[in-house]
Formats: structure tokens, sequence, C-alpha cells
């Protein structure tokens, strides 16, 4: 009888290591799945419209205009795309700060547009925050800005066309 209860013992911690095993196989691959599918929205914004009218006029711009020039440059249209782009890139900050989106899929999606646009934008979300009194106002855009430009300067960055010439399908 000893035996008989040791044996079941023995099935009961090895069932449980089991469960426990497949819990841990089946949350890392839901994990992973929920990883993918943030990284294919990412990709698909680039299918809007808009998205692709807002990057075009924002990286049309010069640099270092004021929120006044800014805006009389882009008009209502303009405007209205330009917050496009503000909220989408916010957007995009909490998804890389929370780790829904690597920072290196945003990087070598669309790293290029991200910086240049702050940079000409950088004085019109200061002057923003200065008119909202709210320091928050595009918080995660200019964090995402930052984050690249560190990012290349820790990396480097060889454009893919020239760093990956000698692949092959």
């Amino acid at each position: 009888m000893d035996q008989l209860a040791e044996l079941v013992n023995i099935l009961t911690v090895v069932t449980l290591i089991s469960g426990v095993l497949f819990a841990a196989f089946e949350l890392r691959g839901s994990r992973r799945e929920s990883r993918r599918q943030s990284q294919i929205l990412l990709l698909r914004s680039f299918e809007s419209p808009e998205f692709v009218k807002g990057m075009r006029r924002l990286l049309d711009l010069p640099d270092n205009l004021s929120r006044a020039e800014i805006e009389k440059s882009l008009g209502r249209e303009g405007i209205d795309l330009l917050w496009f782009w503000l909220g989408t890139m916010e957007s995009f900050g909490i998804l890389v700060f929370n780790r829904e989106i690597d920072i290196h899929t945003v990087d070598q999606s669309f790293g290029g547009p991200v910086i240049i646009s702050w940079q000409k934008l950088h004085r019109y979300a200061n002057e923003v925050r200065r008119d909202t009194g709210r320091e928050s106002m595009h918080e995660w855009y200019q964090w995402l800005a930052e984050q690249l430009e560190r990012l290349e300067r820790q990396e480097g960055r060889t454009a893919a066309h020239l760093r990956e010439k000698e692949w092959r399908p």
C-alpha cells in the first residue's frame, strides 16, 4: 500500500510539473503571437493614406519652424494630418515603451521619418506645451525620437541596401 501511495504522489508531482511546463510554453507562444500582431499593426499603419500624406507633408517642411509658421504652411487639412501623425507617434512611443513593439522594428520600418519629423516639429511641440500648459503633450513622440537617435548612435546605422547587399533568398 505504501508503494501505491508513493507512486500516486510521484505521478501527481510529474503531472503538476508537466502542467506548469505546458502553461509556460503556451504563455511564451501567446506573448510571441501578441508581439507579432503588434508589429503587423505597426507595418499596416503605412497602409493609411492619412499616415502617408502626413508623413510626406511633414518631411517636406523646413526645420525649426514656429507653430504659426507650420500651421500657415500646412493649412487646415495639413494641420489635421499633422495631428494624426502626432497621435500615431504618441501611440508608437507608448507601444515601444511597454515593449509591445520592438524598437528595432520601429527603427527598421520608419526610424528615419520619426527622427527627421521630430527635428522639424520639436519647436512646434514645445510651443504647444507652452500654450496649453501641458508638458505631457507629445511626450511619447519625443521619447521615441530620442530613443531612436540613441539607438542609432550606439549601434550605428548603415542603410539596408548597403548593409545587406550580399543577401540571397
